[in-house]
This record gives C-alpha cells, sequence and structure tokens, in this order.
C-alpha cells in the first residue's frame, strides 16, 4: 500500500484526485471496453473467456507513472508485474480519455476545445489578459526519408520536435494548449494557426507574449481588433522599463509551461507524434485538475 507522499512522488496526484479520476474516466472507460467488445458477432457471451488481469484503477497507476517519469513500456510492466503489451495498451487507452477531463480553470470550469477558451473569455468579459508562449517537445526522427525528416528537424534547437503553443491566465495556471507544429514553425505562425487570436479579438481578450510575437495583428488576414503585447524592439529590458515590466508579467507563462513539462513523458516523447496533442491535453488536466506539483 503506497502512502499519500508515494503516491505524489510516483503519479504526481494526491489520493483524493486519484479518486476523482477513477470516478470520472472509470466508467468511460468500461462503456468504450463493452462497446468495442460487442461491436462484432462473438462465438461466447459478453463476458466469457479470459477476464482482464488489472482493474481499471492499476490501469490508471500504470498510465500516470508513464506520463509522470517516461518510463519504458518493458521497463514499466517488469516493475508492475505485467507484459510490455499490456502497459502499453493500458496507457494507449486512457490517455485520450483522461485528455477528455479538460483543462480545470481557477473557476472551476473546463476547457476542452478553443470553442470553449472562447466561452471562458466571454465569462470573464473584455479587457482581461492572457498570456502566449510557445514550446517544444522533442520526437524521434521520423520515417519516409530526407524530406519528411528535415520537414520535422527544428535548426534553432537542433533535433526533431514538433512545438504547441500553451496559453495561461495573468497568474500562469494553463488554459489550453494547442495542435502541435512541425519542429521549424515559428511561434507567431503558430499562433495564427490556432484559432486562439480570433477567439481572444472576439471577446477583447489582451495576450500578453514575447518578443516572437511581435508583428501579430498587423497582417490584413489577422482578427480585427486584436490586441498583443509584446516587448518594443530595441528597448532597454532593465528594472523600471516597459520591457522590464512587461517581462516581470509575462514570466508567469514559463511558470505554466513549466507544470507541464514536471511530466517527464514531454522530454522525450517516444511514440507515433500524431499521439502528442492527447498526451499534452492529458497533461494539462492531470497538471489543473488538482494534482500535487510537487
Amino acid at each position: 500500500m503506497l502512502t499519500a507522499a508515494e503516491l505524489r512522488w510516483l503519479c504526481g496526484v494526491t489520493p483524493e484526485t486519484f479518486a476523482e479520476l477513477v470516478v470520472r474516466v472509470g466508467p468511460v472507460w468500461e462503456h468504450q471496453r463493452t462497446e468495442r467488445l460487442s461491436a462484432k458477432k462473438r462465438q461466447r457471451a459478453l463476458g466469457a473467456g479470459a477476464s482482464y488481469r488489472l482493474v481499471f484503477a492499476s490501469r490508471l497507476f500504470v498510465t500516470l507513472l508513464h506520463l509522470r517519469h517516461n518510463i519504458p513500456f518493458r521497463a514499466l510492466g517488469a516493475m508492475v508485474g505485467m507484459g510490455k503489451d499490456t502497459a502499453h495498451r493500458a496507457t494507449a487507452e486512457l490517455v485520450p480519455l483522461l485528455a477528455d477531463v479538460g483543462f480545470t480553470t481557477s473557476d472551476g470550469d473546463t476547457i476542452s476545445s478553443v470553442a470553449d477558451l472562447k466561452e471562458f473569455f466571454e465569462r470573464r468579459g473584455p479587457g482581461k489578459g492572457m498570456l502566449l508562449d510557445g514550446t517544444f517537445i522533442p520526437t524521434p526522427r521520423p520515417g519516409g526519408g530526407w524530406d519528411a525528416q528535415k520537414a520535422q528537424y527544428s535548426g534553432h534547437r537542433h533535433t526533431h520536435c514538433r512545438t504547441t503553443q500553451v496559453c495561461t491566465d495573468m497568474e500562469g495556471r494553463v488554459l489550453w494548449v494547442t495542435e502541435p507544429e512541425a519542429g521549424p514553425t515559428h511561434d507567431i505562425t503558430g499562433a495564427r494557426n490556432s484559432g486562439v487570436g480570433e477567439a481572444a479579438a472576439a471577446t477583447g481578450t489582451v495576450i500578453v507574449a514575447d518578443r516572437g510575437y511581435q508583428g501579430w495583428g498587423n497582417k490584413p488576414t489577422d482578427p480585427d481588433g486584436l490586441e498583443v503585447f509584446a516587448p518594443h524592439k530595441g528597448r532597454p529590458r532593465g528594472k523600471g522599463t516597459y520591457n522590464g515590466y512587461h517581462a516581470s508579467i509575462r514570466v508567469r507563462s514559463e511558470h505554466g509551461i513549466r507544470t507541464l513539462k514536471r511530466y517527464k513523458v514531454l522530454h522525450d516523447f517516444r511514440r507515433q507524434a500524431d499521439h502528442l496533442h492527447d498526451t499534452l491535453r492529458a497533461v494539462g488536466a492531470l497538471a489543473t485538475i488538482g494534482l500535487a506539483t510537487t
């Protein structure tokens, strides 16, 4: 039996939050499993044959352990007494369900899409702020030859990766992560492709971002009324200057990204890249639902 401190270190969750996830996600997983088993004609009655060795709570534990520490499935299976395929299957089934839990805001609402983010902005009213910053997640070198590899290689970071935009409130609480883009994608391009700018412009929300977003809002194709506060070019950044004040506010977006990067699966993502957005959303849900941050 694990203590509360051991559970927090292994999975990043308090016992109360683990129980909440079991209650919220468990019935959805069971419903999907029943539908999957009932989808084709069976020679035996539903429920006959070999039963699952792992109850849902054990599968959730394995999934959280993988997300928190990025343990390879073979090692993870050896640690908890199962095969690597069983550990992989548990994670593959539960990560999308954890992603659907959504990002929990400070007032207890959940955000599961850009449309939900827009509704959140509308409830707050115009004139409120949002922090935006980009981050990257290293990914395996893709197959398909040189052209496919070059398309995902970031010369700036010297690795194959995907980039995503992280939206936080003014206190640094993560609100949303955008669909990952190819490694060479510039932050301002990723922001323009994300739909976040349209949601902010329509609700009068002000975006505070770093110098990588300078010029966003100046193109004719940018949303009308979009307000983006970025550092001034060629200005000093010392204490008491505009750029210094701007940096003191924007640094909270880095703190928000750090709450995501505590989950080491984002340090070296080893699955296929099309699973990355679900993983990002699952980590975001875990980081905001009330999980321990130690």
